[in-house]
């Protein structure tokens, strides 16, 4: 370490320190190393608090939404509803799908067909958190 103190400026002491290598390796690979934390940490900071990585291992639901909240279907006909888990790197992503009368229509993972003439809700539920969204489904005869 090299330092350096001058006193002919106004009584002051100004000091420079400095770290030097005599490996110059060594010097380039911690000057990569700093390189590389503050690349990280300029990455990471601008990122929403849900959406970072985590070391925790367990990342809990906070919503679930269906693409369609209002269907309209003829008797046997089937269509797909789509699920959006929220946040999208939540480690249980497991929902469970319903019917709310099986004889109007009936849905296995978010394929719902008509079985007969009426209205039904389609839920989804998620395991983690028990979050719910519906789907009101009306069927006509063909």
């Amino acid at each position: 370490m090299k330092t350096k103190i001058d006193y002919a400026n106004n009584g002051s002491a100004n000091m420079d320190a400095g770290y030097h290598f005599k490996n110059k390796a060594i010097s380039k690979n911690l000057y990569f190393l700093i390189a590389v934390c503050f690349a990280l940490l300029t990455v990471f900071s601008g990122c929403e608090k849900d959406k970072m990585p985590t070391t925790e291992g367990n990342v809990k639901v906070t919503s679930v939404s269906l693409d369609q909240t209002e269907l309209t279907l003829e008797e046997s006909e089937t269509k797909t509803l789509t699920i959006t888990v929220e946040p999208s790197h939540a480690t249980n992503q497991n929902v469970k799908w319903t019917s709310s009368d099986d004889a109007v229509v009936s849905v296995v993972n978010g394929v719902v067909k008509a079985t007969g003439i009426g209205t039904a809700k389609i839920t989804v539920t998620t395991e983690d958190g028990g979050f719910k969204s519906k789907c009101h489904v009306a069927v006509s005869a063909l």
